[in-house]
């Protein structure tokens, strides 16, 4: 079965599946971070403000897995349930959506089409981004991501945004520093030679809690102050992926080319293009507590 026959077919057994008069269900390809294009089932019902999006790609890997036409229409069936569940009148009321307001930075120049929809704030080459938090538990974070129409509904300014987002995104999704040989398994490399074990052993991850875009906690306050304390050197900061920063301690002088050569190699290795963060390294200054591009 290809994805367009499974699209079809999937379709007609998820409205079996939720048995409702009052919801449409179509698909539609929609425009993700970095340009990425995400075919989904979009979900809306009937004189709501709402439409639930259901990405595909992952139920497609699932069917060619094995599992059945049927068996995935119940885990969708499961998971609009679960979001649908959440009390649908908050959205439609801004107070009430005041303390799951979060942000996240993305790409700026990759993703110049989307932010034209979005009330955004440049940051450095990036852009801060503005959600609100739906559920949020073992299986992940569902978010609903703020658009300029949504400021329209709400009659709100974007300059209300970050505030808030400042706050909560600090306390939903706290941040955690690592080193990075615990996080990622490198037998062989750390078979080699001494200077390049110890290289690796300098590195530290900063992401939050949840390891799901976690590279916007370098706007938390003291995150990098208080990380600069504890090294007692300025260090880099190195784009993963948007989940996560290598940090490197600047305890010796690092060509450029160098740290070049570090974020190439790690981009080559990092997950989808929809997670891309940045294509060169960052600098803070512990003194100053200046983040700059490189």
């Amino acid at each position: 079965m290809n994805f367009k026959e499974f699209t079809e077919a999937i379709k007609i057994a998820l409205k079996e599946k939720l048995n409702r008069d009052d919801i449409c269900i179509y698909s539609e390809t929609a425009l993700k971070n970095n340009h990425t294009l995400f075919p989904g089932l979009l979900i809306e019902v009937a004189e709501s403000n709402i439409i639930y999006t259901i990405p595909l790609k992952e139920y497609y890997e699932e069917l060619k897995e094995g599992v059945s036409i049927q068996e995935i229409a119940e885990e969708m069936a499961h998971f609009y349930q679960s979001i649908d569940s959440y009390n649908i009148a908050q959205l439609g009321n801004f107070d009430q959506l005041r303390e799951k307001v979060i942000y996240r930075i993305v790409n700026r120049e990759k993703n110049q089409v989307f932010l034209r929809s979005v009330p955004y704030m440049p940051y450095l080459d990036l852009a801060i981004t503005f959600h609100v938090v739906i559920d949020n538990n073992a299986s992940g974070c569902a978010a609903l991501t703020i658009s300029n129409r949504h400021l329209k509904y709400w009659g709100i300014d974007s300059s209300e945004l970050y505030p808030l987002a400042h706050v909560n995104t600090k306390r939903l999704f706290p941040s955690v520093i690592n080193p990075f040989v615990d996080l990622i398994h490198f037998t062989e490399i750390m078979n080699e030679n001494e200077p390049f074990r110890s290289f690796l052993s300098s590195l530290k991850v900063l992401s939050n809690r949840d390891q799901s875009y976690g590279a916007s906690c370098i706007l938390y306050d003291n995150v990098l102050a208080d990380l600069g304390k504890e090294l007692q050197y300025n260090f880099y900061l190195l784009p993963y992926t948007v989940d996560e920063f290598l940090i490197l301690p600047e305890n010796r002088k690092y060509p450029r080319e160098f740290l070049m050569e570090i974020v190439e190699s790690v981009l080559n290795d990092a997950a989808e293009k929809e997670q891309f963060l940045s294509s060169h390294p960052y600098y803070y200054d512990r003194h100053t507590q200046e983040l700059s591009c490189i």
